[in-house]
């Protein structure tokens, strides 16, 4: 489930708005310096509009399920 990421996704654009943003090219320009704590943890973008130590995590399907592969570092 992509339930965290579509939350923290919502309030990064409701924040870029309640800083002022009314058109498309102010919501770009806010979001590119958003810097917010969110459910699944800091967002903040680099230059190239990549997120920042996003956490990053790999998976595998094991008997029709779902296995994480393991624990991967923070990039």
């Amino acid at each position: 489930s992509y339930v965290v990421e579509c939350y923290d996704s919502v309030s990064v654009i409701a924040a870029a708005l309640v800083q002022g943003a009314s058109n498309r090219h102010e919501v770009r320009n806010a979001i590119a310096t958003t810097d917010i704590q969110g459910l699944g943890g800091r967002i903040r973008f680099d230059v190239h509009g990549d997120r920042i130590d996003a956490p990053v995590s790999l998976w595998r399907v094991v008997d029709g399920r779902m296995v994480p592969l393991a624990k991967s570092p923070v990039l």
